[in-house]
């Protein structure tokens, strides 16, 4: 009777020590098991990437050059490429370089002008000139700013099944009071309406952050711009896409008895890509130029 009363106070003596190793094991382990919880699920949370202070976006780009005269018909002046990174307004930039096709490619510098870094080439005579001196294929961004450096960002420039995708010579058509008014008869005291021909390959893009682009710009004879219509990504009003169809130029932004350059360029984004909240974009441009003249007589020596 006494060995069963030892056995069961050892029993009972086991399973509460058994307890107490339990509760102990809980109490070092639980802190361990709530840290990864927590630390998993930050792991699946996104991150938002931080806006950068001093690029507003940039861009690799091909484009043909057109002009238009009088009477409509459309010449093809030259094609041109580039690279490009504009600045926020507040932004700076100290050093940009554009490098491809790939790794063996040529090296441009960006220099800076106005509201943004750029190199350009041109102008080329023809679509395979152009082709030659700057191919499609991947170009590399490199940018050093104010907050830091951008390194190694990698744009792939190229149509569909890899070609030069340019859209067709914008036409130009001029309105005034609701009727075409000729390019060398244009009234300044009058809203001057801009038209054009169809964006034809114009198309959203897929990818949410830009699609296709129109933009159009005015200037006067010295080449200052004196009218446009949004940038992408700048201020409150959106850029203009494929399906816009025109642009008003108000009313007393002309002067009488002098000259201008309004401008239409089809824009064709082939490549998107958002990165810390900076678009990257490459793309195929087609412009026409147009030169008009303002009625009545110019009180100034300026462009006459």
């Amino acid at each position: 009777m006494l060995l069963c009363l030892k056995i069961r106070s050892a029993s009972l003596l086991t399973h509460k020590l058994k307890e107490e190793i339990m509760l102990v094991e809980q109490l070092l382990y639980r802190p361990l098991y709530i840290a990864f919880v927590v630390l998993f699920a930050i792991s699946i949370v996104p991150i938002a990437q931080a806006e950068h202070p001093d690029v507003a976006f940039y861009v690799a780009q091909k484009f043909a050059f057109h002009e238009q005269d009088v009477d409509g018909k459309i010449t093809t002046l030259g094609y041109y490429y580039n690279g490009e990174v504009f600045r926020k307004p507040e932004g700076i930039i100290h050093r940009a370089t554009m490098t491809g096709p790939d790794d063996n490619g040529k090296q441009y510098e960006l220099k800076d002008k106005a509201y943004l870094l750029v190199a350009e080439g041109g102008p080329l005579n023809s679509l395979a000139e152009l082709d030659e001196a700057f191919p499609n294929g991947l170009y590399r961004f490199d940018i050093v700013t104010e907050h830091g450096e951008i390194n190694n960002r990698i744009l792939k420039l190229a149509g569909k099944g890899g070609n030069t995708d340019i859209a067709p010579a914008p036409k130009l058509t001029l309105y005034q009071n609701n009727q075409i008014v000729s390019p060398n008869a244009v009234n300044a005291d009058l809203d001057l309406l801009i038209k054009w021909s169809p964006f034809t390959i114009g198309e959203a893009d897929a990818n949410g952050i830009l699609d296709d682009v129109i933009t159009v710009v005015t200037e006067d004879c010295h080449g200052k711009t004196i009218n446009r219509t949004p940038l992408p990504f700048y201020g409150d009003k959106p850029a203009f896409t494929f399906r816009d169809t025109q642009h008003t130029v108000p009313a007393g932004t002309l002067k009488s008895g002098r000259r201008y350059r309004p401008r239409v360029e089809h824009i064709n984004i082939v490549y998107s890509n958002d990165y810390m909240d900076m678009p990257e974009l490459a793309s195929y441009g087609s412009v026409t130029k147009l030169y008009i003249h303002t009625t009545g007589e110019n009180v100034s020596d300026e462009c006459p």
